[in-house]
């Protein structure tokens, strides 16, 4: 996994604090840092949702995907697969399978075809938004 910080809010702790003595009729807070840990204490979180940070992550599972993005903690944008070629891109393998080397075969096995069904996809004509390959229980034997 990579992670990268592209952008931050400036004096973060400051501004929250700032924001924070807004409440008590002030426009700065006279101990940002004791106001901070006070706020963060008693459970005042809402405060802390002024602050921004911007990250690019690259290589993580679209399993990890799916746990960052449930909740609404951030906001995010993400790579579309639906309209993206996703010939070339890497896999996350899972830790159980990665440490059973006779599964992990069969598993690479199996991401390398779904790769070649892909890529066969696009050579013949098909949209990239219309070739996502999607497994459920009711068209798995």
């Amino acid at each position: 996994m990579k992670v990268k910080l592209i952008q931050a809010t400036e004096n973060a702790g400051k501004m929250i604090a700032d924001i924070a003595s807004i409440c008590y009729g002030k426009e700065e807070a006279k101990n940002p840092e004791r106001l901070l840990r006070n706020l963060y204490k008693l459970g005042h979180g809402s405060v802390f949702e002024h602050a921004y940070y911007t990250f690019k992550i690259e290589g993580i599972s679209r399993a990890c995907l799916a746990q960052l993005t449930r909740h609404r903690h951030a906001s995010y944008t993400v790579r579309s697969q639906r309209y993206s070629n996703e010939s070339y891109q890497g896999v996350v393998i899972p830790t159980d399978i990665a440490n059973n080397f006779s599964i992990q075969k069969k598993y690479v096995e199996l991401l390398a075809e779904t790769q070649r069904f892909y890529q066969y996809l696009l050579d013949n004509g098909y949209k990239k938004r219309r070739c996502k390959i999607c497994f459920t229980t009711s068209n798995i034997n």
